[in-house]
Order: structure tokens, then C-alpha cells, then sequence
């Protein structure tokens, strides 16, 4: 009986103190919400009572208690404060729990294998990776939100547990959401290898390397790529992944490799050259200025300190013979340390030139001459004598060591570079140095750089241009008569070039016209077009080029090598054709259609179709480019207004095949819209084509593209942004833009009645999304009505044939259209056709149309024959055949109720601001990355979905947290 009461006694006192244990553990978690200077306290009484809950043999229920109050937070969205305390608690307090757990370890002399931290840790991170699996996101975000920080606070981790948690880690960084792939790869950043560079890592630790190399290249969000960047490990192997975010498509994590990572990696030294410059040219010539600033930093602080502040040595450190961004950096330093401009001393140097000596004495004197410190110029740079006498040196001893020429040829062009900012009043001086570059274009091989530099000396020495053509003539007819002296073919293949390399240079300074330089027209007969006639590939391609410089100096020369040029684009070598077209494209913007349609001359049409079919020319990716960056320039100037041109660019653009040619992307991505914004009739051309344009690829996408959907949607809300009225440059006042532009008011007559033609749902979603942004007031009684019937008539059309998304689409763009108040407010009178006119009436040809077979689009051959350079070589031919009656033949009622549009009309966007970027991009190439460091994350995009259309966006995952095994009600 005595024993019994005890028994019960006992049950009582458990449970009072589990009561009270559960009671102190909930007002923990209440007050460690409120602050975070709080939590120090909260902590140390936690510890406590965590002893206290050892020492009475109720440790379970401690943890278990504890499990269940962090289910309570599991459910709290992204940027609860509440919650991220309770997260940064629970991280403090695991921390402070190893902390005590390790002192008490080295005040006993064993150590035993499971401790109480340990236990709790363990159970803890098992309980949150079972929730990593949950369906609602927000448990998944927090779980690992948790876990992140819970490992950070950990010094070692049982096996088991440490292979479970990277599995799940693994899965979480490909999670549809952003904010959990972070904390996922914080997680993973943490446990990734600590071995030293040179040891060999385990097969798991490489398998977690390249994932994280992977996410940070490829990952969408840059919070996720910068977490990366921040916190991957710096070897060998990751540099070069690291340094790549220079080039990341997010401004603030290309502003992070500038600061943060190469802070991180220390001396720049242990980069590679190709690397330095790739670094210093992406950064002090990136696009945002924050970026620029960071680099600039880092180049006059870091890099330069690393060297001991010298400019010389920091220059050997960069590949000067190469470099596209030394210049630029040192004058950065000499801007942002002007008393290195003043400490500065070249004395010692002309007598044994380097070529980083040699460079930065030339842009020392280029600089100071800029910023008008002349009397530093005289004092650092020798008199213009002694200039001709380095460079006679320097020309003696260029092919003395045929293994350090590149290095002298480049001194000798940095002389030459800084002989052109000289001041030749010293009239010995100037005599000496025209001798010597006389000498040396006449009797020496010269590269073609060197060529250049000495032709641009004598145009500074040369007063006015008249004299410096007869010079350079002289010179040149004298290296002719050199070369008919010889016998060897290879002395007067050599002696040619040259010629040519000077003519060319000579015909990139002269602005002139031919036909008041009777010295260059000799050369045209006795050089030029002989050299277009040679047989050796390099002759006739520098001939070439030296024919297109002189075609822009006349027209009469440009109206008649126009088909010489036209034959080389049709019938040339590859390289060949990408000179000859730039030479056309030139030609025709500088003289325009007066060298068009001349009798026995090339016609417009010819020249159409010759672009056409270079822009179609997919084997030569540099090809296309050119014919579209040509077109582009001719449509502005207005020599050209073909509408099926612009067509044509179209289809390359919206092409998915065309995507693997960079270079075409680029340029039309740049174009199209500077054509669309430059003019408002521009718009109203590519309008015209648009909508067609964009069918024609959606019948081909589905073979191409696994999700058409995108493509749709994405090509007509570009082509809405394109043809919006407001981003006209010349509009100046809103209402201008109402009452004159019809643009918009025709793509819905377009839109409507491929609505009414396709059968895909996907197109569908297209059409009826884009007819929800259109825009157009100010219409007429007569264009409101006309309108209103196209509507009808699609609507009869599309009744239950399209899905509910659509459909409340189509419905609100019918809303806005009947709330529509005609100009003058004058009521929209509907009249009403009879049954028989509507069957009788015609169907409307589209303004301008995309031929519908795709032969249709490819332009006719030219003649086989060579020789025939006539103009029935690239004579008139239609481009594209003739033009369909409609693209889809259809005797639907709808076209006739389209035959009534009015010309172009004016209208704009209402939706969301599109932002006129290119095709979808499948994936980042460009990554970025954030830091473990919560203080670097950046706010993702928060969505405030409720969690039930949380779950039907997500795709079933494994269980979620519920039930039995997470009791989320308690």
C-alpha cells in the first residue's frame, strides 16, 4: 500500500515537472521573438534548464517539447521576423550547446562517444530533414532555412547523418523555389571539403564540387549563384568558375567578384594573364557604374599596392603586347593618383625601350597632353631629333633576333604613336623623321600595323591633305618600281601587299572626292584593280577593300563596282563574302538610292534579294550578322522599305534554330528595337509584318520546341512592346500619340483573326493575351464600330473551342472595348449587314504578308556562269515570289468584317512594362552568387500565395509534414 502511494506520488511529480518543463520551453520561444539581445539570456536559462531536464531523467521530453514548438514556425512564409528569430535562436542555442559540451570534454580526461549536444543535435536535424520533402513550400524553405543554420553552428557531424543530409541538400538546390535552393546550397557550401589544395578528394566531395559549380553557372536566381560565389571553396579548379561571374547577368554580383572574392583570393598574381585582362576589361568597361567603380577600386588599391604602387611593374604583370584594357587602366590611375603623374620619370629609359616602358611613356605624354600639362611633356619626352633617331634604331634592329620581333615591333609602333602627338615646328627634326619613315616604307617588309602607324605620321606632318596624297603616291609607285626590278615572285608578292596596305591606309584618311585627286585615280588603274583580278587570295581580298574605299570617295565608281562587290557576295569565298557585303552596306548608306537604278546598273530588287538570301545563309554564321546589322543601317537611312525584308529578320529572329549564332541575336536584339523606336511609321511597317511573321513560326515550333507556350507568348508580348506607340522618340506629348498612330488598332484586326484560324490551345492563350494589352484611343465612331463587328464575328467563331483561360482573356478585351467612348463622344452606331452580304463577302488580303510555303521565302538562285556579272546576273527578282491573297484562305465571315480597317492606328500598351529583351532564355550561361553570410542574401521576390494554391502550383512531391510524424497541430 506504502509502496503504491509512492508510486502515484511519483507519477504526479513527473508530471508536474513535464507540465512546468513544457510550460518554460513555450515561454522561451515567446520571448525569443521579440529580440535578438534577448536571446543571450534566453539561451542561458535554456541550458539550464536543459541540464536540469538530463539530470531528471527527462531528456526526451525536453527534445520532443522542443521538436514541437519548431513545428509551429514551420508554416511561416519567407520574411516572417518572427519566425527568422526562432530560426536564429535555435542556431545560437546549438552553438552555445557545442560550446559547453566541448569545455566539459576538456576538463574530463575521457570522452565519451554520445553527449547530451550531440543526442540533441541528431534528433533535431533528422526531425527538420523529414519535413525538406514537404509539398508546401513554406515548410520546405524553413526546414532548410533551419538546417543551414544549425550547420553552421556545428564543429562535427555523425557519418550517417552527414550522408543523409547531403542527399537531401542534393535535392533540395533543383526545388522550384528560389529562397529554398539558397539555403539549400548554403548548407551544401558548408560541408563541402576541407582539404588542402593538392590532396585528393573523395568521390562524394567531387560529385558536391561540380554540383555547386553547375548551380553556379546555371541557376536562375543571383541570390543563389552569389551564395556560391561567396562561400565555394578557392582552388585551382573554382577560380576561373569564380571570376567568371564578372560577366554575370546580375550588376550586383558582377560588383561582388570586384570586391568581396577578389579580396578573398588576395594576390591577383596567382591569376593567369589571360584571366587579369578578361578581368580588368569586363570590369572597367561594364555597363553599370557601380560595377566600373568596384573595378576601379580594386585596380588602383589592390592590384596596385600588391606591386608596391608601380605602374611599370603592374604593367608586366598584364600582357601589354596584347591588351585591349592597359591603356585605359593606366590612365584610371593616373586619375585616381594625380601625384603619380608629377613623380613620373622617363630619363633613364629611351636608351633601352621595354615594351611596357615604351607604352607607358606613350600614354604618360598622351595623357598629359590631354589634361594640359604640357611643360611635363617637354620635360619627359625628347625632342622630335632624337624621336627619328630611336625609331631609325629601332628599324635597324627590328630582325636582328627574329624571337623577341614582336616585342621590338611593338616598341617601335609605340614610338611611332607618340611621334604623331609631337609638336614638328623643329623643322631638322621633321626633315630627319620624314626620311626615315620615307626609308623605311620604301625599303623594309613592315607588318601592316606598323604601315598604318608610319601613313598616320605623315598625315600630321603633312599639312594639308593634297600633299600628303602626293607623298604617299610617290612612295607607293616607287615600291612598284622596286618589285618589276625584281625576279623573285615572293619579293614581289610581298612589295604588293604593302602597296595596298599603304593605299588602304592612305584611302581611310582622304575625305576628298576621287575626282579631285588625279594621283589616286592612277592608282585605282595601276594598283587597285589589278589586285581585284589577281588570282592570290590575299591580294584580291586587301584590292578589294581598297575598291570599296574608293567607291565611297565617288559615286560614279560606286554605281559601277557595286555589281563587282554583288558578284564576290554571291560567287565569293566565305570571307570574301562578309568583306564585300560590309563594303555594299557601306556604299549604299553614305550614297544612297542615287546608285541604284541607273541604266546597265544594279537595281533595288537585286540588291533586296542578294541581303535576303545572305540573311538566310545559315552556314555562315558572321554573314548573317553583317546582312542584318546592313539591313538595319539601310532602314533607317531610308534606302531601303521593303516590308518582306523586315519580314525575313523577323523569322531569324524569332528562329529558335537561330539562336546558336551569337552574333545575330546580339545585333538584332539592339536593332529591331531602335527601328521600332526611331520613327512612327517604322512601327506601322513592322507591325504589318508581325503577326504573320509570328504564325509562320508558331506552325514549325512544336517540332522544335518542347513547351510552344512560351515561345508564343513571348513573341507577341515582344512584338506589343515593339509596336507601342509611347516609346516613339519623337513623341513629345501624350496626345499625339492618341490621335495619329493606328498601330496597335490594327494588330487586333491581325491578332483576331489568327485567333480565329489556329486550333492550338497554346496559340490561343498567345492571341488572347496580347488583345488584354493592346491599346487604342481616340477611335472614331466608324473604327470603334468596325471593331466591335470583327469581335462578333471571331467570337462565332471561337465559341467553346477554347479553353477558360482564353476565353476570360477574350472577355475582359470585349469589356474594355465596349466601355470605349468614340472621339467626340459621339454613340458607336452598330449596323447590322444582312445574312447575304456577309456570305458574299470578300476576304481581306493582310497589309503584308509572309508567303506561306517555306520555298516561297527563298530567294531565286543566281546564274552558274561566273563570267555573267551583267545585270541579269542580279537582275529583278520578286523577293519571296508573289505575294499570298491571305496567308490561310478561309471563307470565314470574320475577313469580311476585317476588310473595312482604316490605315494604321495609333495605340499603346496598357498591361505590364515589357522590357524588350530577346528570345526566352533556356538557362543562364552567366551565373551569379550569394553569400553564407545571412547579411549578404538578397530579398528574393516574395509571392503571397495562399497555401492551398501553393499546392496546386508545386509538383507532387514525397509526404508532408503531417500526421504522426510531425504533429504540426500541437
Amino acid at each position: 500500500m506504502t509502496t503504491a502511494k509512492k508510486t502515484h506520488v511519483g507519477v504526479k511529480a513527473n508530471n508536474r515537472n513535464e507540465a512546468k518543463l513544457y510550460s518554460l520551453l513555450g515561454q522561451y520561444f515567446q520571448e525569443a521573438q521579440r529580440s535578438l539581445v534577448a536571446q543571450r539570456k534566453i539561451i542561458v536559462s535554456m541550458l539550464q534548464l536543459h541540464e536540469g531536464a538530463v539530470q531528471w531523467n527527462m531528456e526526451e521530453q525536453f527534445t520532443r517539447k522542443f521538436l514541437l514548438l519548431v513545428n509551429r514556425m514551420l508554416t511561416c512564409k519567407k520574411g516572417d521576423k518572427s519566425a527568422d528569430k526562432i530560426v536564429e535562436f535555435i542556431g545560437s542555442y546549438v552553438l552555445r550547446l557545442q560550446e559547453e559540451e566541448e569545455e566539459r570534454e576538456e576538463d574530463e580526461e575521457e570522452e565519451e562517444e554520445s553527449t547530451v549536444a550531440s543526442r540533441f543535435c541528431e534528433a533535431l536535424i533528422r526531425h527538420v530533414l523529414r519535413g525538406t520533402q514537404a509539398k508546401d513550400r513554406h515548410v520546405r524553405f524553413r526546414c532548410c532555412h533551419i538546417l543551414s543554420t544549425v550547420i553552421n553552428s556545428l564543429s562535427d557531424i555523425d557519418d550517417d547523418l552527414f550522408e543523409d543530409l547531403r542527399d537531401s541538400m542534393f535535392a533540395r538546390s533543383y526545388d522550384k523555389d528560389a529562397s529554398t535552393r539558397l539555403k539549400a546550397v548554403l548548407a551544401l557550401c558548408r560541408i563541402q571539403s576541407s582539404s588542402e589544395e593538392g590532396e585528393e578528394d573523395s568521390a562524394e566531395e567531387k560529385q558536391l564540387q561540380e554540383l555547386l559549380l553547375s548551380l553556379i553557372q546555371n541557376d536562375p536566381s543571383a541570390d543563389v549563384r552569389r551564395a556560391i560565389l561567396f562561400n565555394l571553396k578557392v582552388t585551382k579548379k573554382t577560380l576561373p568558375y569564380l571570376l567568371e561571374r564578372a560577366r554575370d547577368t546580375n550588376s550586383i554580383t558582377r560588383r561582388s567578384v570586384y570586391g568581396r572574392t577578389m579580396k578573398a583570393i588576395g594576390d591577383f598574381r596567382m591569376m593567369r594573364i589571360g584571366m587579369r585582362e578578361k578581368l580588368l576589361q569586363w570590369g572597367l568597361k561594364d555597363r553599370d557604374a557601380s560595377v566600373e567603380q568596384a573595378a576601379t577600386k580594386m585596380l588602383v588599391t589592390q592590384w596596385l599596392e600588391t606591386v608596391d604602387g608601380s605602374v611599370l611593374e603592374l604593367l608586366q604583370r598584364l600582357d601589354v603586347l596584347n591588351s585591349s584594357v592597359a591603356e585605359t587602366a593606366v590612365e584610371l590611375i593616373f586619375d585616381q593618383k594625380p601625384q603619380m603623374v608629377s613623380s613620373l620619370s622617363f630619363k633613364d629609359s629611351w636608351d633601352s625601350l621595354t615594351p611596357e616602358s615604351a607604352f607607358l611613356a606613350r600614354v604618360y605624354a598622351q595623357y598629359c597632353l590631354k589634361k594640359g600639362f604640357d611643360d611635363l611633356v617637354d620635360a619627359q619626352v625628347p625632342e622630335v631629333t632624337k624621336i627619328a633617331f630611336f625609331i631609325e634604331r629601332d628599324l635597324q634592329n627590328l630582325t636582328v633576333d627574329e624571337e623577341s620581333y614582336s616585342e621590338r615591333e611593338f616598341v617601335l609602333e609605340q614610338l611611332l604613336l607618340l611621334a604623331q602627338q609631337l609638336d614638328f615646328g623643329d623643322e631638322i627634326g621633321r626633315r630627319k623623321i620624314v626620311d626615315v619613315l620615307t626609308n623605311a616604307l620604301t625599303n623594309k617588309d613592315l607588318s601592316d600595323t606598323l604601315v598604318s602607324a608610319i601613313v598616320n605620321v605623315f598625315h600630321k606632318l603633312c599639312t594639308r591633305e593634297r600633299d600628303f596624297i602626293q607623298v604617299l603616291v610617290e612612295i607607293v609607285v616607287d615600291i612598284e618600281d622596286i618589285a618589276r626590278e625584281s625576279e623573285d615572285p615572293d619579293r614581289v608578292l610581298s612589295t604588293t601587299l604593302r602597296c595596298l596596305a599603304i593605299t588602304q591606309t592612305v584611302l581611310e584618311q582622304v575625305e576628298t572626292s576621287l575626282e579631285s585627286n588625279v594621283e589616286l585615280s592612277g592608282l585605282l588603274d595601276s594598283l587597285v584593280l589589278p589586285s581585284v583580278r589577281s588570282h592570290v587570295i590575299t591580294i584580291r581580298e586587301r584590292g578589294l577593300r581598297c575598291l570599296g574605299l574608293l567607291s565611297l570617295l565617288s559615286r560614279e565608281q560606286a554605281s559601277d563596282n557595286l555589281m563587282v562587290f554583288g558578284h564576290c557576295v554571291h560567287k565569293g569565298e566565305a570571307e570574301f563574302k562578309v568583306e564585300a557585303l560590309k563594303i555594299m552596306s557601306d556604299i549604299l548608306v553614305l550614297h544612297g538610292r542615287s546608285v541604284l537604278d541607273l541604266p546597265d546598273k544594279v537595281d533595288s530588287e537585286s540588291v533586296h534579294k542578294l541581303y535576303y538570301q545572305a540573311l538566310k545563309n545559315a552556314d555562315i554564321p558572321e554573314l548573317q550578322a553583317v546582312a542584318a546589322e546592313g539591313l538595319f543601317k539601310l532602314l533607317l537611312c531610308g534606302v531601303f522599305s521593303n516590308a518582306d525584308l523586315l519580314a525575313g529578320i523577323l523569322l531569324n529572329y524569332f528562329d529558335p534554330q537561330s539562336a546558336s549564332n551569337g552574333a545575330l541575336k546580339q545585333v538584332l536584339s539592339f536593332c529591331i528595337p531602335v527601328y521600332a523606336y526611331s520613327r512612327d511609321e517604322n512601327q506601322q511597317v513592322l507591325g504589318s509584318v508581325a503577326i504573320p511573321a509570328i504564325d509562320r513560326i508558331l506552325r514549325h515550333l512544336e517540332d522544335i520546341e518542347d513547351d510552344p507556350l512560351t515561345g508564343a507568348t513571348e513573341m507577341m508580348q515582344q512584338v506589343l512592346d515593339w509596336t507601342d506607340p509611347r516609346r516613339v522618340v519623337s513623341i513629345t506629348n501624350q496626345s499625339s500619340t492618341e490621335t495619329t498612330s493606328r498601330v496597335h488598332y490594327d494588330l487586333a484586326f491581325d491578332i483576331l483573326q489568327f485567333l480565329a484560324e489556329c486550333r492550338e490551345r497554346s496559340e490561343h492563350r498567345a492571341y488572347t493575351s496580347a488583345l488584354t494589352k493592346l491599346y487604342f484611343p481616340g477611335l472614331t465612331s466608324d473604327e470603334l464600330t468596325k471593331l466591335k463587328h470583327a469581335i462578333a464575328k471571331c467570337h462565332e467563331v471561337i465559341e467553346g473551342g477554347i479553353d477558360s483561360v482564353s476565353q476570360n482573356a477574350f472577355n475582359r478585351f470585349v469589356a474594355s472595348v465596349e466601355s470605349m467612348e468614340p472621339v467626340g463622344g459621339e454613340p458607336a452606331v452598330e449596323e447590322q449587314p444582312e445574312e447575304k452580304e456577309e456570305e458574299e463577302a470578300e476576304t481581306t488580303t493582310l497589309r503584308h504578308t509572309v508567303p506561306e510555303d517555306e520555298d516561297a521565302l527563298e530567294a531565286p538562285e543566281y546564274p552558274e556562269d561566273e563570267a555573267d556579272v551583267s545585270r541579269a546576273s542580279i537582275g529583278r527578282v520578286s523577293l519571296g515570289g508573289s505575294p499570298r491573297a491571305s496567308l490561310r484562305h478561309s471563307s470565314t465571315p470574320l475577313r469580311a468584317s476585317l476588310a473595312g480597317r482604316s490605315s494604321l492606328a495609333r495605340s499603346s500598351l496598357s498591361g505590364s512594362p515589357l522590357t524588350g529583351s530577346p528570345m526566352p532564355k533556356r538557362q543562364t550561361r552567366l551565373s551569379a552568387v550569394s553569400g553564407i553570410d545571412d547579411e549578404a542574401e538578397e530579398d528574393d521576390e516574395e509571392d503571397d500565395e495562399d497555401d492551398d494554391d501553393d499546392e496546386k502550383e508545386e509538383s507532387d512531391e514525397d509526404e508532408s509534414m503531417s500526421g504522426s510524424d510531425v504533429e504540426m497541430g500541437e
